[in-house]
């Protein structure tokens, strides 16, 4: 049906299948996998929200996030992560941010950080 069909396409852009960081003050790639499981680990965990968060003037930000979905689009992210600190990852798609929650933000720091 055509419901079942627009669910179907909905869910084949959300589904990645692979990821590449790279660090925007060298324009070195710090991680790339062609790996989905692993793409898609890094695309669920960039869409948590923390709701409560306020998001101020942020710094730069530190890394360029791109997937390439299931259907061959390109969806592109900034995150800005300070590794010195527990604190919120905030992130960027479009003109929109958002802060994740610690555990988001640890877990991405810690995938990233063991790379740089």
């Amino acid at each position: 049906t055509q419901s079942s069909l627009g669910q179907g396409l909905v869910g084949s852009i959300q589904r990645v299948e692979t990821v590449k960081i790279v660090n925007t003050a060298n324009g070195e790639v710090v991680y790339q996998s062609n790996d989905d499981v692993l793409s898609q680990g890094f695309y669920d965990a960039l869409q948590v929200r923390n709701e409560s968060l306020e998001l101020t003037n942020t710094g730069p930000f530190d890394y360029e996030v791109s997937f390439t979905t299931s259907l061959g689009m390109i969806k592109e992210y900034s995150a800005c992560i300070n590794f010195s600190s527990d604190d919120h990852v905030i992130v960027r798609y479009n003109e929109e941010w958002w802060g994740l929650p610690i555990s988001e933000s640890n877990w991405l720091r810690a995938k990233i950080g063991g790379l740089v």
